[in-house]
């Protein structure tokens, strides 16, 4: 989990396998996921499986 969607951004932790989380948006190219809503924690979209929904229904979210 990265401070922006950036891999060389500060990470602020690590998920566990298997973990689940809400994704709140994304990125405009898909590139990263948003897990809160204010937009200051993101995952890479290619660490990531989605198994409910589809990241075209997600808000593209500016980083703050």
């Amino acid at each position: 989990i990265h401070t922006k969607p950036d891999t060389e951004a500060p990470a602020s932790t690590q998920l566990s396998a298997g973990q689940t989380l809400p994704i709140y948006g994304r990125t405009g190219d898909n590139a990263w996921l948003t897990i809160s809503r204010q937009g200051t924690l993101w995952l890479d979209a290619a660490d990531v499986e989605i198994i409910e929904g589809y990241l075209s229904n997600l808000p593209v979210v500016e980083p703050a």
